[in-house]
């Protein structure tokens, strides 16, 4: 009942919001479609909305995040990263799941986002934008299970990792689709390459971390 009251709440101040960034067509229409996919698709798959996904929804209503082409560009004023430079603008990238990580459209991400970000966020230009990611793409460990032209090391090539941490619930949520880590790691099913060798790193006892990193100049 809670998480319904507060999407209902939530529903007329991201409009609000929506208006007062002025945003165009494009954005509208991103905004709407990712609250459906969190709404309903994670809904489903959990049977309930869970903090995380409440957390989400609030980045969306209060419209401190924006989608330009294949990332998602989330602007926070005060971010809780000493390894960040504090005289720019923090903005953290988020990657969509449920699509192949095209590097041509990763690098037209990047040139295009600039003038959005500046834009919708009404940041003094007098400062730089310092882009930065936390995710599981950036993990040390893939190298072992991906070949060397993998997209996804290639992601990797883009940025300098400030620090890595060990970490198990986002390979299980981005890699397995599970919200939840399983006590058993045997019962993980497996079918693609990917899939398959992190299980068997698993159970081997050995660890997985994610990485926070800088997009490179």
């Amino acid at each position: 009942m809670i998480p319904a009251i507060s999407l209902l709440a939530g529903y007329s101040i991201h409009k609000k919001n929506m208006l007062e960034r002025n945003y165009d067509d494009y954005q509208i229409d991103r905004h709407k479609q990712n609250l459906y996919n969190i709404i309903t698709n994670d809904y489903n798959q959990v049977k309930g909305l869970r903090i995380r996904h409440m957390v989400w929804l609030s980045h969306f209503i209060k419209c401190d995040i924006i989608e330009v082409g294949r990332l998602q560009y989330n602007y926070h004023s005060i971010v809780d990263l000493d390894c960040l430079d504090t005289k720019k603008h923090h903005i953290e990238l988020h990657i969509p799941g449920g699509r192949p990580l095209d590097m041509k459209e990763i690098e037209n991400s990047f040139k295009n986002s600039r003038k959005y970000i500046y834009k919708y966020f009404n940041l003094a230009h007098n400062k730089e934008l310092e882009y930065y990611v936390q995710s599981w793409l950036l993990s040390p460990e893939l190298k072992y299970f991906l070949k060397g032209n993998s997209n996804i090391l290639n992601f990797q090539k883009l940025f300098t990792v400030l620090k890595y941490k060990e970490n198990l619930k986002d390979f299980m949520l981005f890699v397995f689709n599970l919200f939840d880590v399983p006590l058993d790691f045997t019962i993980l099913e497996t079918r693609t390459s990917l899939q398959k060798e992190m299980k068997k790193h698993l159970l081997e006892g050995k660890k997985l971390h994610i990485g926070t990193a800088i997009l490179k100049n």
